[in-house]
């Protein structure tokens, strides 16, 4: 994925990224937390919009700022960058309702060559099952490693 990216401001233990996403509707600020769950062994992307009155992120928005791919290229780095301090480590994403899941799910298939040389994504199935990602087919959650 050869696209321009956002500056991003990383927190110290690199697992907080924050970026501006600047489009037809103004700046708007974004966040990308990793957030580690002990009893099932892995991490968890969130990723939404941050309002800066509440400081709290909410992942329901569709901000539709006219700039989604620079915002993927941007949180693409974000996860190589954790990946760089945890590379051992297992991540997982899925979209706040289906109807965003399914969307990333196009996503994955649609840019899944440019960055499979760095990333290892498979599909969770509802039932539990982790399976090497085919179009069609719907998933639960998305697991990424550092390839």
């Amino acid at each position: 994925m050869n696209v321009p990216v956002y500056e991003l401001t990383i927190s110290e233990n690199r697992r907080r990224y924050e970026f501006v996403s600047i489009g037809p509707k103004g700046r708007i600020h974004k966040v990308v937390d990793y957030t580690y769950f002990p009893d099932l062994g892995f991490w968890n992307l969130g990723f939404g919009d941050l309002d800066t009155a509440t400081n709290r992120v909410s992942d329901n928005v569709t901000s539709d700022n006219g700039d989604g791919r620079k915002v993927l290229a941007t949180v693409i780095r974000s996860l190589l960058s954790f990946f760089e301090s945890y590379p051992m480590e297992t991540v997982l994403f899925t979209g706040s309702d289906d109807r965003r899941t399914r969307v990333y799910h196009r996503i994955v298939i649609q840019y899944q060559k440019d960055f499979e040389h760095r990333l290892a994504i498979s599909g969770l199935t509802e039932d539990g099952l982790e399976e090497e990602i085919e179009t069609g087919r719907d998933y639960f959650a998305f697991i990424l490693r550092k390839a």
